[in-house]
């Protein structure tokens, strides 16, 4: 299952195997068609309000947008909001590293926190 967790205070990693990084690649290619496409996800502990446990399972909605890509949390999960040219990078990216087997660069977009309005990467890694 796909997994994401903060690796620093600013910067958020995106992990999964291909199966989990091809799901991810349908979702965001559906993201392009449907408002709101979504898959399972894995969320680091801390990263939702109340969740201080072990990983639980949320989810992922990846929303295609006009404004600058951002991304929250909230009680289900985790809401990526990507504009047309950050959700064309992803596609490319993605596949590319099914492709290759790795992703180069791992940065994968640069994100806004809507609440803080502070800027932060989401790096992407496959295992």
């Amino acid at each position: 299952m796909l997994r994401l967790s903060r690796i620093t205070r600013s910067d958020y990693q995106l992990a999964g195997d291909k199966a989990d990084l091809s799901q991810l690649l349908d979702t965001l290619r559906e993201s392009m068609i449907r408002p709101q496409a979504q898959q399972a996800l894995l969320l680091e502990p801390g990263l939702v309000r109340g969740t201080t446990t072990a990983p639980r399972e949320h989810v992922l909605q990846i929303t295609a947008t006009e404004t600058p890509s951002a991304l929250c949390f909230g009680a289900e999960g985790a809401v990526l909001e990507l504009d047309e040219d950050d959700l064309q990078y992803c596609i490319t990216q993605v596949a590319a590293a099914l492709r290759i087997g790795y992703f180069y660069p791992a940065e994968l977009v640069q994100v806004t926190m809507p609440k803080s309005r502070q800027t932060h990467w989401l790096y992407a890694s496959h295992s």
